[in-house]
């Protein structure tokens, strides 16, 4: 999803490895994640990076876990050198999105459903459950209690609504909606203690004190060009919107501030 078709007709036959600096007027949207010494520090699952809401690819442990729209894939990175491929897990179906890992779990967004596996055995991930709603674009984060599911219209997902769907995953088995949420046209999310960031598209990005998943409060709006995907660290929420990368203090969310950007030209 996210605009990706893949083209089964093409193969790769060679390659050759050289050292490029190559300078990108864009970021491709369908993926946001930081590596390195910063993202370290967060208490996530991910053991050497932080990947964001709208990921096709998520770290667990040594672990790295990808989705296609059809199937799971799992490689071992225990070598970030020399990562293995291990296997193909089929999901049977063709609207696979987004991929968040936390703690032992998986939980996968799809354009019609979230679903939630438990990687307790890494290499064989086993299948728990199914939250299905409206059909939209999907992405998903998830902490020990809640799973946080934005659901959007886009001609890609064909969707028709635009809005937040908390679900109560304190039973895998059986995830229960607690509430939904309207909004504009929400896309990444993330959370850090009892603050819920979402982008929401053209409205920006918004801050929410979900400290009572049934009763969000929204804390502060930040004014930003189409907004799309967010990861929160240390106090710092990385934000991608449409004219570049920007960097919101939100050490008092109440507060929160630009505190930096990193622009993109798309001339």
């Amino acid at each position: 999803m996210n605009g990706f078709r893949a083209d089964t007709t093409k193969f790769i036959t060679n390659w050759i490895r050289v050292d490029t600096l190559v300078k990108k007027d864009h970021i491709p949207e369908g993926f946001l994640l930081l590596l390195g010494p910063m993202s370290m520090e967060m208490s996530s699952s991910a053991m050497n990076g932080i990947g964001g809401s709208m990921a096709r690819f998520g770290l667990l442990g040594d672990r790295m876990y990808t989705v296609s729209n059809w199937d799971l894939k799992i490689f071992n990175t225990s070598n970030p050198a020399a990562p293995n491929f291990i296997k193909t897990i089929k999901l049977n179906r063709g609207d696979i999105e987004t991929i968040f890992p936390y703690k032992n779990n998986l939980f996968i967004g799809t354009e019609s459903a979230m679903m939630i596996f438990n990687a307790t055995d890494k290499d064989n991930p086993a299948y728990l459950s199914t939250f299905s709603h409206a059909r939209a674009c999907d992405p998903v984060i998830a902490d020990q209690s809640f799973a946080y599911v934005t659901l959007r219209s886009n001609n890609l997902c064909r969707g028709f609504v635009n809005q937040l769907d908390v679900v109560n995953v304190t039973q895998l088995l059986s995830p229960q909606l607690v509430k939904t949420y309207m909004l504009t046209q929400p896309a990444g999310l993330s959370k850090d203690q009892n603050w819920l960031f979402i982008c929401d598209g053209s409205d920006g990005l918004k801050i929410f004190d979900a400290t009572r998943a049934d009763d969000l409060q929204l804390l502060k709006t930040i004014p930003l060009k189409k907004t799309y995907d967010v990861i929160t660290i240390n106090g710092i929420a990385v934000t991608v919107a449409e004219d570049g990368i920007y960097f919101i203090d939100y050490r008092n969310p109440n507060q929160a501030f630009i505190t930096g950007k990193i622009t993109i030209n798309k001339s």
